[in-house]
C-alpha cells in the first residue's frame, strides 16, 4: 500500500485549535486512534490529541524540556540545506519565499497508522530551528512561533 503525500502548500494553516489538532493526527506520527506519539528523555509514548491546543501542552503533558515529534516528512538534511541555499537571496531580498522548504515539498498523510510503512521519517525538538517554517505552516500560531505570514509577509498562510 502507497502512503498518501500531499504538497506541502496543499496544507491548510489552522486558525482553530480543532484544526490545529486535525494537522496533528494528519501531518505527525500517532500511536493509537487519537494520541500523538512524542518521545522524551524517559519514553517514547502517546498523548491524547484532544488534550493538546499548543505546544507548550506539549511540553507541559511531557515535563520534559525537550519533546520530540515526528512529522511525516522524508527529511534529508543535505536536499533541505541546498534549499537553504537557493531560496536564501530571495529569502533576504524580500521574504516572500521558503526559506528552508518549498511549495511543492512532500508531506505525507497519516490513514491508518501508515506511516509505519515510511522509510527516513524522524524525531524532531519541538524548537527544531529548521522545521520552524514547518510547524508554522503546518501548526500556525499554535506551535508558538507565530504565523508564517509574521515572519514572510509575502509568504501567505493557505
Amino acid at each position: 500500500m502507497k502512503v498518501k503525500s500531499i504538497k506541502l502548500s496543499e496544507i491548510k494553516t489552522p486558525k482553530t485549535v480543532a484544526e490545529f489538532r486535525d494537522n496533528l493526527k494528519k501531518y505527525f506520527a500517532s500511536c493509537g486512534d487519537n494520541n500523538l506519539y512524542v518521545h522524551t528523555s524517559k519514553s517514547s509514548d502517546g498523548i491524547l490529541i484532544d488534550e493538546i491546543s499548543s505546544f507548550d501542552d506539549i511540553y507541559r503533558i511531557t515535563d520534559d524540556h525537550k519533546p520530540m515529534i515526528c512529522p511525516l516528512i522524508q527529511y534529508d538534511k543535505e536536499e533541505t540545506f541546498a534549499q537553504w541555499e537557493k531560496n536564501q537571496s530571495a529569502y533576504l531580498e524580500d521574504m516572500s519565499n521558503w526559506l528552508f522548504f518549498h511549495d511543492d515539498y512532500e508531506v505525507f498523510v497519516n490513514e491508518d497508522h501508515n506511516w509505519t510503512k515510511l522509510n527516513d521519517i524522524g524525531w524532531f525538538t519541538l524548537d527544531n530551528k529548521v522545521l520552524r517554517e514547518f510547524y508554522m505552516h503546518v501548526l500556525g500560531e499554535y506551535a508558538g512561533y507565530g504565523l508564517l505570514s509574521d515572519h514572510a509577509p509575502l509568504k501567505k498562510a493557505v
